[in-house]
């Protein structure tokens, strides 16, 4: 009774198969039981466990396959899970036509939000591939949930074997790694990696309780410390885009640190529910953030940022951020950051021993602004840079001031709240671009 209200609480759960025009008597193995059948869909539902059973059977057939196999099909599905299969009829895909065709009919036919098995050992040899691609489609933009994807592997192995099934899930796992990669290193975006991660700790979780259940204490320790390593590197993604995305620098140097570290640390998994490449895939993430890391996390806590330094490899760390915002047109991000790095510069250029051991205090760096800003006015007036300001500039550097801070800096970072309009990218930003290029090279 409580299986059944179990079950009744489940989404709706389809298996999606192919048929081919053969139908052979073959024995099948998976995860150590065996059993002979017709078709490996068949072999399927007979080797399934009760909760992994499907409460509905789509088949995808051809003419021929409904002239050939169809009907003993039918037959057993009929006879092992007490219901009829629904029958696709579709071309045999030999156009791009018909294959729009083949795909669009089967995505009509599996609803919004529910749990998917796949099986794709029948069929054309091409039809895998148009599985992938239906697959790939649902998950992403239908929230269909892949339970498995199953290969009976009936050549190849020999005659007196059993033929293994395998489950081909890992490689439809794949393509989101290769979107959560590319969104770290193109966007800076980290939810679609924080994502992928959390549910193989949740995974690798499962999986140590089920190893300590039948005894293997030292795997299922390995199991624990593996998660454990996961979860770190999802907070250290939560606090990387936090810092990323409010454009801190000095944050997302330790952030960027705890990543590249927690990644580094993770023990080499040999889990059959990860996607094969995941290793060379999070190598990238590391990568992509060792240009942001502090070479060594900052001591301390709490006021942590006391120690650390304003020296020329934290400006030119600061500038790569810069740089990266300007890149990916995150403009408001590059122009808020760029300012403040101007003031640190002219901090770090005054060398003036106390200010830039003080880098981070107000009172500096306000001082350093009123200079600044003096330089400014003077290049707008057409009069000298007053002798008291510590940096030596020319009028190139306050025209530069002038445009990143009132043509840039003020409206973006006010969200343009003033009668004039900021449609498009202001005039300016194109010789601020050409001169914080010349400045960076410190």
């Amino acid at each position: 009774m409580k299986q059944t209200t179990q079950k009744s609480l489940n989404k709706q759960h389809i298996l999606l198969t192919s048929l081919g025009m053969r139908a052979i008597e073959t024995e099948y193995e998976w995860h150590g039981k065996t059993v002979k059948a017709d078709l490996t869909p068949l072999a399927l539902v007979q080797l399934f466990d009760a909760p992994q059973l499907p409460d509905h059977v789509v088949a995808v057939v051809t003419q021929g396959a409904k002239r050939e196999t169809w009907q003993l099909f039918r037959a057993g599905i009929c006879k092992n899970l007490k219901l009829s299969p629904e029958l696709i009829e579709i071309p045999d895909g030999s156009s791009t036509s018909e294959i729009r065709q083949i795909l669009e009919s089967v995505a009509k036919r599996i609803p919004e939000g529910v749990d998917l098995t796949l099986d794709v050992t029948q069929g054309f040899r091409h039809f895998p591939f148009i599985f992938y691609a239906l697959v790939l489609y649902l998950k992403s933009l239908r929230g269909v949930k892949i339970r498995g994807a199953y290969y009976g592997m009936v050549e190849g192995i020999s005659p007196n074997d059993p033929k293994p099934i395998i489950d081909l899930r890992p490689l439809l796992e794949l393509p989101e790694w290769f979107h959560a990669v590319r969104m770290f290193r193109d966007q800076g975006t980290t939810k679609p990696m924080a994502d992928l991660l959390q549910p193989l700790s949740d995974t690798l979780n499962h999986e140590k309780a089920e190893l300590f259940k039948n005894g293997n204490h030292e795997v299922g320790k390995e199991r624990a410390k593996q998660a454990e390593q996961i979860k770190k590197s999802v907070d250290s993604l939560k606090r990387y885009a936090f810092a990323y995305e409010s454009a801190l620098p000095l944050e997302l140097e330790k952030a960027s640190r705890g990543l590249v570290d927690s990644i580094q640390g993770l023990p080499t998994i040999d889990s059959p529910s990860l996607p094969p490449l995941v290793g060379e895939l999070t190598e990238s993430i590391v990568d992509a953030a060792q240009e942001t890391a502090f070479t060594k996390s900052p001591s301390g806590k709490g006021e942590w940022k006391r120690s650390v330094c304003l020296d020329k490899d934290e400006l030119k760390r600061q500038a790569y951020m810069i740089d990266l915002y300007l890149e990916r047109d995150q403009l408001s991000l590059a122009v808020g950051l760029m300012r403040e790095w101007v003031v640190s510069w002219a901090i770090w250029k005054s060398d003036k021993t106390d200010d830039i051991k003080k880098w981070l205090f107000h009172d500096v760096r306000e001082k350093y602004e009123r200079w600044l800003a003096n330089i400014g006015d003077a290049v707008r007036r057409g009069k000298p840079v007053p002798k008291k300001i510590p940096i030596s500039v020319g009028k190139e550097f306050g025209n530069f001031w002038n445009q990143l801070t009132s043509d840039l800096r003020n409206p973006l970072l006010h969200n343009a709240m003033r009668i004039q309009n900021v449609e498009e990218p202001p005039s300016s930003l194109k010789s601020v671009r050409e001169f914080w290029n010349t400045l960076k090279q410190i």
